[in-house]
């Protein structure tokens, strides 16, 4: 009895083993997507812009910064 159960067990242990490995060889495949650094100074670049604008929208609703026109 004891044999069965060793071997029940380590053919459980096995399955278990293969599907987490092809749950993790699919997680590679489909997130493996790498950027070009022309995608990341864009990017980059927007979020910058957005920041500043973001920066100067609330620095003009809250009177911190005006501008004077002549």
């Amino acid at each position: 009895m004891q044999r069965h159960v060793i071997r029940y067990l380590a053919q459980r242990m096995v399955a278990q083993e293969k599907r987490a490995a092809a749950l993790r060889a699919s997680l590679v495949d489909e997130g493996g997507h790498r950027y070009g650094f022309g995608e990341l100074v864009y990017v980059w670049f927007t979020g910058f812009l957005f920041g500043v604008l973001g920066l100067i929208a609330y620095g003009l609703s809250t009177g911190a910064l005006n501008f004077h026109l002549p």
